[in-house]
């Protein structure tokens, strides 16, 4: 704007211009629509893909051993049951991941030992490796930090599930000071630290995700003895 003034001084006008920003806008909410469209579809992906799949191995499961109950023996029956409660166990926390998914503030409002709980469940039936947790942190986080350190521990599942042929998984959650450390650790083949190929891309997302709140991301690994992977976050000012 530009005001116009007389002989004195004194404004008498003023010149100004605009646009017509509606058609911005109008694309900008089609683009959120999008996106949101783009999500929807992913995570009805994931249902099908991941929790519908699950379930059906369930009932065939259960199928078996209403059919086989009186041939079985005791060991295949209980072994049966075990791996019936597995998929079970598997399909809750699959769903329960979805579903916090699904809501924007779901991660957000659900605290990181319960997250880091129901994706240990979720992945159950995806390897036969023995899960095991040990969750020492009950202080609130960062929204920010929580979600990277969930985020991580799902790039750092996904890639032992997918190459490590481990047999136990190991998920240790604790805090010192203001503080907290997480360790996701197997005993897989592990990897030549100063090779990684097949494995760069899964510890570029895992930095990024520490570089973003602060964080220090270590991982030790060698061939044949597994590999543990260590976030360390020191807190608000302490980064």
């Amino acid at each position: 704007f530009a005001p116009i003034k007389d002989r004195d001084g004194k404004i008498i006008s003023v010149i100004g211009c605009g646009y017509d920003i509606t058609e911005l806008k109008q694309a900008q909410l089609q683009e959120r629509e999008l996106a949101a469209l783009e999500e929807r579809q992913r995570l009805a992906r994931d249902l099908h893909d991941a929790v519908s799949q699950t379930l059906f191995s369930a009932r065939l499961t259960s199928e078996m051993l209403l059919r086989q109950k009186d041939s079985l023996t005791p060991e295949a029956l209980w072994a049966n049951i075990r791996h019936f409660t597995r998929l079970v166990v598997s399909a809750l926390g699959e769903m329960r991941i979805l579903l916090l998914e699904l809501r924007p503030e779901g991660l957000a409002n659900t605290e990181l030992p319960i997250l880091l709980s129901h994706l240990a469940d979720a992945t159950t039936s995806r390897t036969d490796a023995e899960i095991r947790q040990a969750m020492h942190v009950k202080k609130a986080l960062p929204v920010d930090v929580k979600i990277a350190f969930y985020r991580i521990a799902q790039e750092a599942i996904n890639n032992i599930v997918k190459h490590s042929r481990a047999t136990e998984i190991g998920i240790t959650l604790s805090g010192e000071n203001d503080g907290i450390t997480l360790t996701i650790q197997d005993n897989g083949r592990g990897f030549d630290i100063k090779n990684l190929a097949g494995h760069q891309l899964g510890v570029n997302i895992m930095r990024e995700r520490a570089d973003e709140v602060g964080a220090r991301l270590e991982i030790a690994s060698q061939p044949g003895n597994g590999t543990r992977i260590t976030c360390a976050w020191q807190g608000e000012g302490n980064t």
